[in-house]
């Protein structure tokens, strides 16, 4: 079906498009065109679904991919970025009672940035694709990014098969992937700005903070120095070539090797947004290449006394890149990080009209375009992460993030007990290091701990705040990251599946399987006790099971072929069953 609709007043005019794609798809397409003699501003919404439901609304469930993904049937409401806020590309509902899904997914490979409502009430499901105050001068067009509704058999697993499928049709990274890198669980990252450090000598020395981590926790994977570019006299932002505030280049060079030949890589901090107009290398132009307000001033962050950088501006990504390069040949470290990125939210939005970019802007595009570069200028080797999780394009070029996932899920709890990480599982490789929060850990508050364990991701942890844990904070963290090393080939995986099937309504359980072993994360989030069997798995001849939480061995009942597991989980508590395969 081919069909336009136009709009008298405004001179727009909407050509839709839609074809059937695989079994039990339907592909849409939009292009808006000015058709009138004057140039306007449009806000699409393409394509749009409501009152969707399956005998009644309240039968209906739906898997929202808002941050890690919500499975439920609950009132929803939201309005959601592309980017970290919704990192991946789909959303549907379900019917558990008919066994039917409808995946509602678009399929952006380029950076088109674009917000995703999704709603369920009362009426049923709503779903829509929107496009912010697009300008379009007389005769010019704009193609809203393809999107598919995809029927299937299934719960919300199918919804996330869709998803997946179509990932498996066009995703592949830039670099191949990094074995080192998928084996990092426990990572310390620390400040060695001139302000928090008095002695440049101290500032760059890597191993002391190291030696930090090994005494409080016992196992360190990498170290991340943040503030080690800063100068007094040239600002904190932007040149990234000034070494005297880490004892010079030689001094910080060689501590950075000495660390990595013993077989800990270092990360260390750029910032893609900001400049300082007092750099040396790139203030001549920071005014110059900064976002724009809506009055048409540059995006200076007193804060920082730095300008908001453009990324869609060919110099200032091409300066960047070369940062990137001159840090990589001066220092050497295996893994470079990329500060602010990954968001698209909203909170970096240019307004100017000659950056080649729409006049409202939020620069995803521009993101990905700088990102491609940076990568070619470091090579394949160097692993880059960003700040935050971003969605599709972006992940061509990078192989992780820090994740805030585990504070959102600890603020929607109600609507998400189950505690997923559903990006994690999309992108096996893509390492997130999650902060948890920059207050010292005590009397509770680190039980958010428990989801990068539960989700088998990295621990970031801040070396400010070791000294100042307690007992049952530190205790929780080092017997995380000692269960997750000590299963790092299933942990580190491909071969990972979210939420398997428990027999305990409110105990949850992902899969991490290696050719040696198969591990099993567990999280109640009853507030009560379990002790009955959790987990129903294929027994295979000799295999052994161990409760890799309590380092007890374990002796499940075999029946037909399977393995009935019982572990001891607290309330809101983990575990961790391990099958060892013979």
């Amino acid at each position: 079906q081919v069909f336009t609709m136009r709009h008298a007043a405004s001179g727009l005019a909407a050509r839709v498009q839609c074809t059937p794609g695989a079994e039990g798809e339907l592909v849409l397409g939009c292009t808006l065109t000015n058709e009138g003699d004057a140039r306007t501003t449009a806000t699409l919404h393409f394509p749009v679904v409501r009152g969707l439901h399956w005998g009644t609304a309240g039968d209906t469930s739906y898997l929202c991919g808002k941050r890690g993904g919500i499975i439920n049937s609950a009132p929803l409401s939201c309005r959601e970025p592309l980017g970290e806020r919704h990192p991946m590309q789909l959303d549907g509902f379900f019917s558990p009672e008919r066994g039917l899904a409808l995946a509602c997914l678009t399929h952006d490979t380029v950076g088109q940035h674009h917000f995703r409502n999704f709603a369920k009430s009362a009426e049923g499901g709503a779903w829509s694709t929107e496009y912010v105050q697009r300008d379009l001068a007389p005769g010019e067009s704009f193609e809203a990014t393809e999107a598919a509704l995809v029927l299937r058999e299934g719960d919300w697993r199918a919804i996330f098969g869709a998803y997946t499928d179509w990932l498996a049709t066009w995703f592949e990274p830039a670099s191949p992937y990094k074995p080192w890198f998928d084996r990092i669980f426990a990572a310390l990252a620390t400040n060695v700005h001139y302000n928090a450090v008095a002695e440049p000598e101290k500032r760059g020395d890597v191993q002391r903070l190291i030696d930090t981590m090994m005494e409080y926790i016992g196992i360190c994977d990498t170290v991340h120095l943040f503030g080690w570019g800063a100068s007094e006299e040239f600002g904190e932002w932007g040149d990234y070539g000034h070494y005297e505030g880490v004892g010079g280049r030689e001094y910080f060079r060689d501590n950075i090797d000495r660390v990595q030949q013993a077989g800990i890589p270092v990360s260390l901090y750029l910032d893609a947004y900001l400049s300082s107009a007092k750099g040396e290398n790139a203030g001549d132009h920071a005014e110059e290449w900064a976002m724009k307000r809506a009055d048409g001033s540059a995006q200076l962050v007193p804060a920082y006394d730095a300008y908001n950088q453009c990324p869609y501006m060919e110099g200032w990504q091409d300066y960047l890149a070369g940062a990137f390069a001159r840090v990589k040949r001066d220092l050497g470290p295996q893994i470079l990080y990329i500060d602010e990125y990954g968001a698209t939210d909203g909170r970096w939005i240019c307004h100017a009209k000659d950056h080649g970019h729409n006049g409202y802007e939020i620069p995803y595009a521009g993101e990905v375009a700088t990102l491609a570069k940076i990568r070619e200028a470091v090579g394949p080797e160097v692993a880059l992460y960003t700040e935050y999780s971003p969605a599709e394009a972006s992940r061509v070029y990078i192989d992780g993030s820090i994740s805030y996932q585990a504070l959102w899920s600890a603020d929607s709890e109600a609507l998400a007990p189950h505690f997923i990480d559903l990006p994690r599982f999309a992108f096996p490789h893509f390492k997130q290091f999650h902060i948890i929060h920059y207050a010292r850990l005590h009397a509770g508050n680190w039980w958010l701990h428990k989801f990068p364990f539960f989700n088998g991701e990295v621990f970031r942890v801040g070396r400010p705040n070791l000294p100042g844990m307690d007992g049952p904070s530190l205790e929780f963290l080092r017997r995380a990251i000692a269960v997750q090393c000590a299963h790092r080939d299933a942990f580190a995986s491909e071969n990972v599946q979210p939420l398997v099937a428990t027999e305990v309504s409110g105990v949850f359980a992902n899969l991490f399987a290696a050719p040696a072993e198969n591990v099993w994360t567990l999280y109640n989030a009853n507030g009560r006790s379990v002790r009955t069997p959790v987990l129903r798995v294929k027994h295979a001849a000799g295999a052994t099971y161990t409760d890799a939480w309590s380092g007890d061995a374990l002796e499940p009942e075999i029946r037909d072929g399977e393995a009935w597991l019982a572990v001891d989980l607290g309330p809101k508590g983990v575990g961790c069953v391990v099958q060892k395969l013979r």
